[in-house]
């Protein structure tokens, strides 16, 4: 197998995967039901909604950014190694 494609292939998926990671994930609350519900458990079923989407926006927003930080160490480690062989020659 050629070389470059060993370095190649990998570093296609890293770039392809921090282009894929930028995309915002959407968190919608699920429409809610008015008919026969008090006002009291309604606020409060959203408010718990609102906790729960919250929660999981602010751990997917950290899972992005440290999968990025990772990208981009996987990159400079593809590259610094095929960089510094370049220049030996």
């Amino acid at each position: 197998m050629n070389p470059l494609l060993i370095i190649a292939i990998p570093l296609g998926l890293v770039i392809l995967g921090m282009i894929l990671n930028s995309f915002d994930l959407g968190f919608n609350q699920r429409p809610v039901r008015r008919s026969k519900i008090r006002l009291k458990k309604l606020t409060a079923e959203k408010e718990s909604y609102r906790k729960f989407f919250d929660l999981q926006r602010s751990r997917s927003t950290k899972r992005q950014k440290r999968v990025g930080q990772y990208g981009w160490l996987l990159m400079a480690a593809f590259i610094g190694p095929s960089s510094g062989c370049i220049w030996t020659l």
